[in-house]
């Protein structure tokens, strides 16, 4: 990508962090909005049909490789959109003809009022957004995000604004959901009387949540003003390193063994790592040949992992793997200062912190994609009559391996197949409701 144009890509990118949040937030406070305004039969449906907006949008930035964007917030509220509709209903059909005489007194209960949506957004809200601080980044949606546009470490700058601007937007709205479910709920137990909403019950339960909506909506819009000037005239014009360049990164394998050495910072990564002239592509024989001058190593076999885009740092990243036959004459040809660990030591150096991200990153690809073509086929149906079933990964059988690490269809598989929950359900709701389709390589 060249300059110009990343800096347009990383522009949107500080905007849709800003748009994400007035968008999701908005959809949010839409329901606390009308609670009263109409009949409250129909205000789960609103709920559902909001949801399906902000499921639709997730689900077209999963797979945006033009336009990366971080849709944390957005999943937030879609979820909290989705389980307030399901509570919502559930407390519509208790109120039933049928049902309710036996569960509910009716003296206690005003059929015109009830609920009120806050009541229930704000806890759903809360919770929701308290299992994703607590998740971090392992939760599904940044998952996804890390294995289709890398980890913030092959981001640059927009890597490292998505990674910081997304805890503190969750910690944004754990403490607003915090504050609306104190708030209202002290209200509604010691003032609040069930008849009708009177001018304080309007304040408190419906224009509160709208002021304190807006009051963000224009807090984090000044901050993103703040970071695209910093950006505009802090980063944009620095001279790039490595601009229109491609960097080649080369993991190198011997049977169970994979060579590695200690960068200036002291994190095992790849001692194979070359800037070429810009490539979208490269052919494996290509690469082959590059190896071999720079290693003197004759005796290997290239093969293609994935592609980086790059978007927002200097250049665009090549992931291969090389298969050398004999550890001991690479060791004395290569003249590269590194030494064979297995995957159980690698493992071992990642908890204590010594692996680069870079590293981590290919590693977790590779397994990650290979689990799920060694168990699942491309519609996410189990291989073998045996649930959850685990196959054996050994990287002596890599060469073996026919899956291509670059195809999306395996990262969406190895999150949704037939031994997660609800997997005919989810599949259903993706192909009929929310509009997503099925995922297929460019």
């Amino acid at each position: 990508m060249n300059k110009p144009h990343r800096i347009l890509v990383n522009q949107r990118g500080i905007f849709n962090l800003w748009w994400h949040w007035t968008l999701g937030f908005g959809l949010c406070t839409i329901p606390m909005l009308i609670t009263v305004s109409i009949p409250q039969i129909w205000l789960p449906f609103v709920g559902f049909a909001l949801y399906m907006i902000l499921h639709r949008i997730i689900d077209k930035n999963h797979y945006n490789a033009s336009n990366p964007v971080c849709s944390m917030i957005l999943t937030i509220c879609a979820r909290t959109l989705f389980w307030s509709s399901i509570v919502m209903v559930i407390i519509n059909s208790l109120h039933t003809s049928w049902l309710e005489p036996m569960l509910l007194n009716p003296a206690k209960f005003n059929h015109n009022i009830r609920f009120l949506a806050v009541l229930i957004s704000a806890p759903v809200t809360f919770i929701i957004t308290l299992i994703c601080k607590i998740t971090g980044r392992n939760n599904e949606q940044c998952r996804i995000c890390q294995f289709k546009q890398g980890t913030e470490c092959n981001r640059g700058f927009l890597g490292h604004l998505f990674a910081m601007e997304a805890n503190r937007q969750i910690n944004a709205m754990l403490s607003l959901s915090a504050l609306l479910t104190a708030l209202t709920y002290a209200y509604y137990f010691t003032f609040y009387i069930n008849t009708n909403i009177n001018t304080p019950d309007e304040l408190v339960f419906i224009w509160i949540p709208g002021i304190l909506y807006i009051m963000s909506v224009i807090l984090f819009g000044m901050r993103y003003l703040g970071i695209y000037q910093y950006y505009r005239k802090e980063v944009a014009h620095q001279a790039d390193t490595h601009a229109d360049s491609t960097l080649l990164r080369i993991m190198i394998l011997c049977e169970d063994f994979v060579y590695l050495s200690s960068d200036s910072e002291k994190q095992l990564d790849t001692p194979a790592e070359f800037y070429i002239p810009h490539r979208d592509r490269m052919d494996p024989s290509e690469v082959k040949t590059i190896l071999q001058k720079r290693t003197n190593c004759n005796d290997c076999h290239v093969r293609f992992l994935y592609n980086s885009p790059g978007f927002n740092s200097d250049c665009n990243v090549l992931h291969f793997v090389s298969f050398i036959s004999d550890a001991e004459v690479f060791d004395g040809n290569s003249g590269l200062n590194g030494q064979w660990y297995t995957l159980h030591q690698i493992v071992k150096e990642q908890k204590a912190g010594h692996v680069a991200a870079a590293l981590t990153q290919e590693i977790n690809r590779i397994h990650r994609v290979v689990m799920a073509w060694k168990s699942y086929d491309r519609n996410g149906h189990r291989l073998y009559p045996i649930k959850n079933y685990t196959p054996i990964f050994n990287l002596r059988d890599f060469p073996k391996w026919d899956v291509d690490l670059d195809d999306p269809v395996w990262i969406a598989v190895s999150t949704n197949n037939e031994d997660k929950p609800l997997f005919h359900l989810r599949n259903l709701w993706r192909k009929y409701v929310a509009g997503g389709g099925k995922v297929e390589k460019d």
